[in-house]
């Protein structure tokens, strides 16, 4: 096997749309054969198909990554969990320089990578909140954003459009938490971010990324961070964090995977689980998740 020192590109920006997979429970079982066995445990604790599935594939996603970047087969990575529960990749230890993050809702899982600064995504599904109006749902988040932060996402004149300005801020938010490692235990009300204010017109190209986001902490402006921002479509919008100067690379658009191909990629870990039907039966007993407007 080839070992490599350094990804063949800097980053990588990946996203594969979850729920449009639509596995049968063998199919599902296959799956699920390609990751570790306590990773195969998590997913099947899932109650909702949706949640597994998209648990499932960002497991996937990033086992594919490692692979496809570096040259090592699927039966060769293990991947951990830090204690935010951010991944990280433990073997082979050759590759300790990188690093990537994952997350998924809605439709989507996303991943994003780079080949040895820190990075954080974050996507959001911003149709209306399931249980609670627009006015209520915000009244509920009134700490999760600064005064200012709340003027940018209010001055829209319409519901739906302060609740997708809302999720821009959002994701901006968890990029940099994910990023640093520190997950929701950081006082939101110490970062402030202003939006790239030319996303608001990326409707027309949805995948375009923008990168002029700007974020202090503690009213501090960060120089070293830069923020990429994009739809995957008109519903999801995501965010990237990484920890390189504005201005010294060229953000790179997400490229959109099928799951098929993903898996298909990867060697199955334990053959004789690729239809088992233990597995299968506990697939067959998931439910679908109430749908959001």
């Amino acid at each position: 096997m080839t070992k490599h020192n350094n990804m063949s590109r800097s980053w990588r920006r990946v996203a594969v749309n979850a729920q449009a997979w639509t596995p049968t429970a063998k199919e599902f079982a296959g799956a699920i054969a390609r990751v570790q066995r306590d990773e195969r445990e998590r997913i099947l604790r899932f109650r909702f198909i949706q949640d597994a599935k998209s648990s499932l594939v960002g497991r996937l996603l990033l086992r594919y990554l490692v692979q496809e970047e570096l040259g090592v087969p699927n039966a060769e990575i293990e991947l951990v969990r830090e204690e935010s529960g951010r991944p990280v990749l433990r073997c082979p230890e050759h590759v300790s320089q990188l690093r990537f993050n994952v997350s998924h809702a809605g439709s989507y899982v996303v991943m994003a990578a780079d080949s040895e600064r820190e990075i954080g995504v974050d996507v959001m599904d911003h149709r209306r909140p399931l249980h609670d109006d627009v006015e209520r749902f915000f009244e509920l988040m009134t700490t999760t954003f600064t005064p200012k932060e709340w003027d940018n996402i209010r001055r829209s004149d319409t519901h739906g459009t302060a609740l997708l300005e809302f999720y821009r801020y959002w994701t901006l938010k968890e990029s940099y938490i994910k990023a640093i490692g520190l997950g929701l235990r950081m006082d939101l009300q110490r970062l402030q971010f202003a939006s790239d204010p030319r996303l608001s017109h990326a409707q027309d190209d949805l995948m375009a990324v923008v990168d002029g986001a700007t974020c202090e902490v503690d009213g501090e402006r960060l120089s070293d961070w830069t923020f990429e921002q994009c739809h995957l479509d008109p519903r999801h919008c995501v965010s990237v964090c990484v920890h390189r100067s504005p201005g010294s690379y060229r953000p790179q658009p997400f490229v959109i995977m099928d799951t098929a191909a993903v898996i298909d990629a990867l060697a199955p870990l334990r053959e004789d689980e690729l239809d088992d039907p233990a597995v299968m039966g506990i697939f067959a007993q998931m439910k679908d998740k109430p749908q959001r407007q």
